[in-house]
């Protein structure tokens, strides 16, 4: 009987993706994300103002060059937050 070792998780040659909150996304660079999947192009004085008004940006980035590959970002809807 021979034992096997077990299939490694992921491929040693595929980039590495590095998941942050980041309070500071440019712009521009989030326009071009867009394009990349296919969203029409965005006036970017209001994609600024909507990452202004976020609580939370999160991004996917390669480790190597840090390349912008993922976006998401969180806004309040005033629910959770106590008024006095």
């Amino acid at each position: 009987m021979s034992l096997v070792s077990p299939r490694p998780l992921s491929n040693p040659r595929s980039p590495r993706i590095r998941i942050n909150v980041e309070s500071q996304i440019d712009a521009h660079e989030l326009n071009q994300l867009f394009i990349k999947v296919g969203k029409p192009v965005q006036d970017v004085a209001k994609l600024r103002c909507a990452l202004e008004h976020s609580l939370f940006c999160v991004t996917a980035r390669l480790i190597t060059g840090r390349l912008l590959i993922g976006f998401a970002r969180t806004t309040e809807t005033g629910c959770l937050m106590q008024r006095f």
